[in-house]
């Protein structure tokens, strides 16, 4: 392991594994993005495509104006980490495009047993 994964494995007090990134194609129907994972302590969600999309955790309501986090196209970034917002990485994650269709790039960082 080098310095990086050895620094994480003391903060975490885990073993860190990197996960496989993925990509979650958003059309304007509620999509989950992630499932609850509670050894996720890093989720970092970047949109990709051309229209704009609202993120939202649990999906107990539909995200939109004024009802979730809004990804700007062509890039705009989501981090959430357990340092900075405690369990909020863990949670399952829901998005929807706002227009047309679009695409997330989704990276997760979970320790030992993480799905």
């Amino acid at each position: 392991m080098g310095q990086v994964s050895n620094f994480v494995a003391q903060l975490f007090r885990v073993k860190s594994t990197q996960q496989k990134p993925s990509t979650v194609a958003l059309t304007t129907a509620m999509s989950q993005v992630v499932k609850h994972d509670p050894n996720r302590f890093e989720l970092n969600i970047i949109n990709l495509g051309n229209d704009n999309c609202y993120l939202i955790m649990g999906g107990a309501a539909q995200p939109g104006p004024g009802n979730g986090i809004l990804l700007q196209a062509n890039g705009t970034p989501f981090s959430t980490t357990a340092t900075t917002d405690g369990e909020l990485p863990c949670f399952d994650w829901y998005a929807v495009s706002a227009t047309t269709n679009t695409t997330l790039f989704v990276l997760e960082t979970c320790g030992d047993g993480g799905s």
